[in-house]
């Protein structure tokens, strides 16, 4: 099974490229996962960087854009160049602790024949990936996350979509769908179409609860003053193209999650269970109503339990 990981690098290279290849690189080469690392024509001394961080740690490859691709045409540009029979799309501001690659080998070879865009559990994302833990520190989250992804089931587990700061897509599927839309420019719900236009040709989004994946969130657009805007922006283009589509709160996607455990007969983990019930309870909508209902739903699901 041929993996390759592509970290699409802009900006700040310190503070998230070099993380992510220091935790990424070990894990790829006892995997056998080859690693590309295109640098997005970096406005500061990224690229730089990324060269003499390269001459040291020649185990991957490296390519450096002359000019600014955006996440989607960054991705697209490359995906054609590789020859694997999984892409993995890997986020700069993602970093990887022990195992995590050899997680990520078992559940492909656990997928499916439809199975083809595998997503790992996080600390930061919008979907039922997420985990609530205390902080944001990495190294402390390396270590929490051990005890729940240690009782997680060994299968994967289907969901509405995928958040991309790190995915595993066949590569069969990619070529097919000719990659990430380039309806929406810079970045956000490119991803969601992605998952979208999967969906309507019969093939699924997992999560594999084994497999986690750190994510410090949102790095490069933090302190982009366009951000709300470009938000608003493409989510208009995407219900345009998905008018029927569930846009779910990251806590209502939580708890569809523990609904489809139930309803498959799945035992959910303790430790899974209890995190996710945890963010449930402290992840309540801001109107008085909203949050009298949230939490009767929450309650009627934990009888269930």
């Amino acid at each position: 099974m041929r993996i390759t990981a592509v970290i699409l690098s802009y900006k700040n290279f310190d503070t998230t490229t070099k993380i992510c290849l220091d935790t990424l690189l070990p894990e790829a080469e006892k995997n056998n996962i080859k690693v590309l690392v295109v640098d997005n024509a970096s406005p500061d001394d990224s690229a730089e960087k990324l060269l003499r961080y390269h001459q040291d740690h020649p185990l991957f490859e490296l390519q450096l854009n002359k000019e600014n691709l955006g996440f989607t045409g960054g991705f697209n540009s490359t995906a054609g160049k590789v020859d694997c029979d999984w892409f993995v799309i890997v986020d700069s501001d993602a970093a990887f602790p022990p195992n995590s690659l050899k997680h990520l080998t078992e559940a492909i070879h656990l997928a499916g024949k439809n199975d083809c865009i595998i997503s790992p559990l996080t600390n930061n994302a919008g979907t039922c990936q997420h985990l609530l833990f205390p902080n944001n520190n990495q190294s402390e989250i390396f270590e929490l996350q051990k005890e729940i992804t240690a009782a997680a089931p060994h299968q994967l587990i289907k969901i509405y979509r995928a958040d991309f700061f790190c995915v595993a897509i066949k590569k069969t599927l990619w070529d097919e769908l000719n990659g990430l839309s380039l309806d929406y420019g810079r970045g956000y719900y490119e991803d969601f179409d992605f998952c979208m236009r999967a969906k309507k040709l019969g093939y699924q989004s997992v999560v594999f609860e084994k497999w986690f994946v750190y994510h410090q969130g949102s790095a490069i657009f933090k302190s982009d003053p366009a951000q709300k805007q470009l938000l608003k922006t493409n989510k208009k283009i995407f219900l345009s193209k998905y008018p029927d589509v569930e846009l779910r709160h990251r806590r209502l996607d939580i708890y569809h999650q523990i609904q489809n455990y139930l309803s498959s007969g799945l035992r959910l983990p303790s430790p899974l269970l209890l995190n996710r019930i945890n963010y449930l309870q402290q992840d309540n909508p801001r109107s008085i109503i909203k949050r009298w209902l949230w939490k009767r739903k929450v309650k009627n699901l934990l009888q269930k339990i």
